[in-house]
């Protein structure tokens, strides 16, 4: 038994050098030989992936994204194999070119390859977006606005449910962030599921805009480096949330199995009265159950949320630059005689500034602040004059490249004029508006872009367009000056610590999260 332990010693530190012998190579050879050896970026980003779990986990990523192109120029390599891109020129050949990319292994995290959104294969992908499509034609859309005016109508009456005071008209303060959640989820009810969630009535149902918000950070944190979800770090890393997680699919399977049990014949032409009956029109195919059950989750997830964000920031942007909501109101309310006029139409279309008050509330804050990695296929890929070889994943990160000198003045500013050719702050050659505006065009994509592109863009603006025009009709706007119900988020760690501008603060967990800001509202006078 003496000459145990030595053994033993030699076997334990012979391993311990081993190991790292091995890391130490793969440093090495990270730093000086890999094929992104040269390319800038922070020296732990460029030997793990830790550096990219790390940033999604706090939840400011893409403030980071911000602060590493300030720092290193317009290629940034933030992991071992990925390079960020600040190029309107990489935007089209990442995401519109489907001979040198594909989606990256970031995906694969996901529960289930069957879902539209974390799906690889671009067949199987081309096929099931033929299809779902069809729930999102301009028929479709039209068959269910006016489910959506109605969960429009009641989000409207809530924000005056309530008055400040006996004497005074001003509502409550309402944290806009959180209402407006319940909107989206109650439209999504309505024109998913065949009916309301009813959270803008009923403090029962708003778990639901929680555990929603908690489903997507574990696997946007581990998606940076899949292999970590192995090693059981999921309760550890977001307690509590893995519950979340549970419930959800458990609520998901439950509205689905319902709305599937009603089948095509409820009398409401919803998005599931479409897909039951859709068809590929090359294969005459149909989505099978578990298809469909997949859609339906992630529906639950993008189909509310995003929607949340980019009219929660509107409100913010308009209340931090009063002109700006002046304008706005003048354009509404000169236009309709009536609330109920305010629906799509060739009158609501010439609302120009209405529409670029919500281009450039998602220019500064776009739902999905990061980029969609894409990892370039054999023969590699050249953008802006610089080869990247085969198993390099790229992206262009939406918030980085939307805030943007090079395409956007004054990048930090909200000003809507930027998308109005005839708007007086570009009173210069008619030749020089159209290419400042086609510009900036270039290099806004908060909807992705080419195959990619969210299906249900169409029903998003729809949506939001409406309500805030309606809004706007109704009721006058103030910041809260009594924030009884919340106060609005001041968090230095989701913005830009060096901005000139009011902000609006997000959290980076894939879909944004956000909270506030805090509004009181009056019906307008007559």
């Amino acid at each position: 038994m003496e000459n145990v332990y030595p053994y033993n010693f030699e076997i334990a530190a012979s391993l311990v050098l081993l190991v790292l012998g091995y890391l130490s190579s793969v440093i090495i050879y990270r730093l000086t030989l890999h094929p992104l050896a040269n390319y800038p970026g922070p020296f732990f980003a460029k030997v793990t992936d830790l550096y990219s779990v790390y940033q999604a986990w706090t939840g400011r990523r893409h403030i980071n994204f911000w602060e590493l192109h300030q720092r290193y120029g317009d290629t940034v390599r933030f992991g071992p194999n990925d390079i960020s891109l600040n190029s309107n020129t990489a935007l089209p050949q990442l995401y519109l070119d489907k001979k040198s990319t594909k989606k990256s292994k970031f995906y694969t995290i996901f529960p289930s390859s069957a879902n539209i959104f974390n799906m690889r294969d671009k067949q199987v992908h081309g096929r099931m977006k033929k299809i779902l499509a069809q729930a999102f034609s301009e028929q479709a859309l039209r068959g269910i606005q006016p489910y959506v005016f109605d969960e429009i109508s009641l989000f409207c009456e809530r924000m005056v449910a309530y008055t400040a005071s006996d004497d005074n008209k001003w509502s409550i303060a309402m944290n806009v962030g959180r209402w407006t959640n319940y909107m989206t989820y109650d439209v999504l009810g309505s024109v998913c599921y065949g009916r309301s969630f009813r959270t803008l009535v009923e403090d029962s149902n708003r778990y639901i805009v929680d555990l929603i918000n908690g489903v997507t950070a574990p696997n946007y944190t581990f998606g940076q480096m899949p292999v970590l979800s192995k090693f059981g770090l999921a309760s550890p890393l977001f307690r509590g949330r893995m519950k979340q997680v549970i419930r959800f699919v458990r609520f998901g399977n439950a509205l689905f199995a319902e709305r599937e049990k009603a089948g095509a014949n409820t009398g409401r032409r919803d998005f599931f009265y479409y897909l039951f009956t859709a068809k590929d029109p090359d294969t005459g195919e149909v989505l099978k159950s578990g298809e469909l059950a997949e859609q339906s989750r992630g529906f639950l997830i993008a189909g509310a949320d995003t929607t949340s964000v980019a009219f929660a920031s509107c409100f913010f942007y308009l209340l931090h630059n009063p002109v700006t909501l002046f304008k706005l109101t003048s354009e509404i309310r000169s236009r309709f005689a009536k609330v109920e006029d305010i629906e799509p139409g060739s009158e609501f279309s010439s609302c120009l500034y209405l529409h670029a008050c919500v281009d450039e509330a998602m220019r500064l804050s776009p739902p999905v602040p990061t980029g969609p990695p894409r990892e370039v296929l054999a023969g590699g890929i050249t953008i802006d004059g610089i080869h990247y070889p085969e198993g390099t994943v790229l992206s262009v990160p939406t918030y980085v490249i939307q805030r943007s000198e090079k395409y956007f003045a004054e990048p930090e500013a909200f000003k809507p004029e930027r998308w109005i050719a005839e708007s007086a702050n570009y009173q210069t050659e008619k030749s020089r508006v159209s290419e400042t505006i086609a510009l900036a065009k270039s290099a806004y994509f908060p909807f992705s872009l080419g195959a990619r592109k969210c299906l249900g863009q169409r029903f998003a603006t729809m949506q939001l367009t409406v309500a805030l025009a309606r809004i706007v009709w109704l009721y006058d706007l103030r910041l809260a000056v009594d924030q009884h119900e919340a106060k609005e988020p001041n968090d230095e760690r989701t913005q830009i610590s060096s901005k000139t501008e009011p902000e609006y603060p997000l959290h980076d967990r894939l879909i944004a999260v956000k909270n506030g800001p805090v509004v009181q509202f009056k019906p307008r006078e007559a």
